[in-house]
């Protein structure tokens, strides 16, 4: 009861002179050799969730390689998602001088420019050795695909398009998908869904104009650890997965990178059944930051998103700390969490290392 209370009086403080607004945090510590130092041993996988405001893009680290997921994000007078996204990545290489600044892969979800703005600034300033994407360059960001698309066939690195209609139950690998083997653990990179052809699915138009429904969803598997990556993927698609990936267990991950940056059309309640994860990450922007395309706008992450995450997730609880969540477009109430739910738009950069052996531990930039 006590808990209600105190929510109630910060529901009352927050919309006394309006909608509940959260305010602007003090800018996390700058990036620095600490953040991405380590002294865990064994094998196991690093998952950087890369602050780049309203916008998606996460790097695979292992013992022998970098596997970079999405380029894009917010873009306005106050941030600059594809200077931010390099900074990180420089960084990081700074970090890891041995993978000689390459990725040997980078997969573009979608065509919408959160996810693909900064693709060819990081195909121009590293090497990249393999490109994954849907195959289409319609929509906000298809010109940034597009043009990655084609810079990667003229550098005759592996290309793939996955069509939905190639990936059988249990997912589908390949040399370009899956380039990664590391003597100290092998991971098993492949994907579980695609671009679909219109007669895959009996959908109406409007749906399979949606691009989201094209997203390419990566799951990543080391040992007992795995990650879900689905994109902006939204119901339709994800019902479509389901029934293609049913009574297997090519769903199941520990770390879900929640769907549509927390949007409310992006996880379900029979998806999470069938990833059954621990932890949950969201790449999403502050809601502080007023701009016409931000997570203000649109309200990310969503309050009935996170209510099914609270739900679901197993994994330890953070401790008890009262957070922004949206309920419409720039409307948002105050909510007190200790979910293992952790976001870009309140930890800045986060990173999880996940063991061969099945532990995962989680380090935030913002130190929260």
């Amino acid at each position: 009861m006590q808990r209600g209370v105190t929510l109630a009086a910060l529901v009352i403080a927050g919309c006394a002179g309006g909608l509940y607004t959260p305010t602007r945090p003090a800018d996390p510590p700058a990036l620095d050799a600490a953040f991405f130092a380590s002294k865990d041993e064994g094998p196991r996988m690093r998952v950087h969730l890369i602050d780049v405001g309203q916008g998606a893009a996460t790097l695979i680290e292992f013992s022998c390689a970098a596997v970079l997921i999405d380029t894009g994000g917010e873009s306005n007078k106050r941030h600059d998602s594809t200077k931010n996204l390099v900074e990180y990545l420089n960084a990081f290489f700074q970090s890891r001088p041995d993978l000689d600044r390459t990725l040997a892969l980078m997969v573009l979800t979608h065509p919408h420019i959160d996810h693909t703005r900064g693709a060819p600034v990081v195909f121009g300033e590293f090497t990249v050795k393999n490109l994954v994407t849907d195959g289409l360059t319609n929509s906000s960001g298809g010109k940034e695909q597009g043009q990655v698309i084609r810079a990667a066939k003229r550098a005759n690195i592996g290309v793939e398009a996955v069509d939905a209609r190639a990936v059988k139950s249990g997912g589908l690998t390949s040399p370009v998908i899956d380039p990664v083997a590391c003597e100290d653990g092998d991971p098993d990179i492949r994907v579980l869904w695609g671009s679909p052809a219109r007669t895959d699915v009996n959908w109406l138009k409007k749906e399979y104009d949606n691009g989201n429904n094209h997203s390419v969803v990566v799951k990543v598997t080391l040992g007992k650890s795995s990650l879900m990556i689905t994109g902006d993927l939204e119901e339709d698609g994800i019902d479509a997965m389901l029934e293609r990936h049913k009574n297997t267990s090519a769903l199941d991950a520990d770390v879900y990178q929640v769907g549509h940056h927390g949007s409310y059309n992006a996880t379900t309640k029979s998806l999470l059944r069938a990833i059954s994860p621990k932890v949950a990450l969201i790449a999403a922007g502050p809601a502080w930051r007023k701009q016409s395309w931000s997570a203000f706008a649109y309200g990310h992450p969503r309050l009935v998103t996170v209510e099914l995450l609270e739900a679901a997730l197993t994994g330890p609880p953070r401790g008890a700390t009262v957070r922004a969540l949206g309920v419409r477009g720039r409307q948002f109430e105050p909510r007190e969490m200790t979910a293992p739910i952790y976001t870009s738009a309140w930890d800045s950069d986060v990173i999880v290392t996940m063991f061969a052996d099945g532990r995962l531990a989680v380090k935030t930039r913002r130190g929260s």
